[in-house]
């Protein structure tokens, strides 16, 4: 394994912050 569980979690939780952000733009640009 290149990464370690730590490292690939880390960047999970990143995308996912970043795509709620995202998200959560959209939203207030719609509403």
């Amino acid at each position: 394994m290149a990464l370690s569980l730590q490292q690939q979690a880390k960047r999970r939780t990143e995308r996912n912050r970043r795509r709620l952000k995202a998200m959560g733009n959209g939203r207030l640009r719609l509403s």
